[in-house]
């Protein structure tokens, strides 16, 4: 690992992520999200916190702009 470069944001990316797929996995079992709820599902949730991954992927690939 580069020590020069700062790996949080990546770390955060990577831990939303694995948070997302549980949802997702567990909606698709149906274990917690019932069908009939169109509220609140696994798999809203999973593009939801995904989109925070993007986030947090831009915030570590920015440290190498070079301009």
């Amino acid at each position: 690992i580069d020590k020069s470069r700062d790996y949080k944001y990546m770390g955060m990316a990577i831990m939303l992520f694995i948070i997302s797929f549980v949802f997702w996995i567990l909606d698709g079992f149906g274990l917690i999200f019932s069908p009939d709820n169109h509220f609140i599902q696994g798999h809203g949730l999973w593009h939801i916190i995904n989109s925070f991954c993007f986030l947090f992927l831009y915030l570590f690939y920015k440290q190498f702009k070079t301009t």
